[in-house]
């Protein structure tokens, strides 16, 4: 699953395989996945669950990451 940038959903998104959050985007709920997700920089996100790896790009606002996630962040 991709979302493009600027994008807003208000409420809860899950991927059954891998997601990539792009620039700017605000998720007012879950974002959970099966696989990996890739968060890009702008993004605000309430709570994060990626079952394989959470990978942070630059600055990203992310209110809760479930525990044990893997979490992988890069300089933009």
């Amino acid at each position: 699953m991709i979302l493009g940038p600027d994008c807003r959903v208000d409420g809860d998104i899950h991927a059954s395989r891998n997601a990539t959050v792009l620039d700017r985007c605000t998720i007012s709920g879950h974002a959970t996945t099966d696989g990996w997700m890739k968060v890009r920089p702008g993004c605000s996100i309430k709570f994060v669950r990626a079952k394989k790896e959470l990978e942070l790009v630059g600055k990203v606002n992310v209110e809760s990451i479930e525990s044990g996630t893997k979490v992988i962040v890069h300089p933009e």
